[in-house]
């Protein structure tokens, strides 16, 4: 109901002004970190889907591959992550160290899909009359 949207909505800004600027943008980054290689990569692909087409498996390995990689990258943002497993990434993940190791991986991704997509028939058109 209205009143407990009104209710929440008032909580909420009363808890995010008393927590501070410093630390909302400490809590947001390590979701911030997550979220934008996702859309980034979901942007990208939109540019091509004239090219694309029907070939949905693109989207979804390359968006796949990316979320795993930005899942590491936002537990490493927040403090989470293994120092052996943060070292091993960087050794051979490339870009990784600048906290863009999601690109080679979403590009393996969308060369997966394409792939997959060549063994995956064209889905029928309707013509319109």
């Amino acid at each position: 109901s209205y009143e407990r949207l009104l209710l929440f909505s008032i909580l909420f800004s009363f808890a995010a002004s008393n927590v501070g600027l410093t630390q909302i943008i400490a809590l947001a980054v390590p979701f911030l970190v997550v979220i934008y290689p996702l859309v980034i990569v979901f942007v990208i692909l939109s540019l091509f889907d004239r090219a694309i087409g029907w070939r949905k498996s693109i989207y979804q390995c390359a968006m796949a591959l990316t979320l795993v990689f930005s899942l590491i990258d936002g537990l490493h943002a927040a403090g989470l992550s293994n120092a052996a497993m943060h070292a091993i990434l960087v050794s051979y993940i490339p870009f990784y160290e600048v906290m863009m190791g999601w690109v080679c991986p979403a590009i393996v991704g969308a060369l997966v899909g394409l792939g997959v997509s060549l063994f995956q028939t064209a889905p029928a058109t309707v013509e319109e009359t």
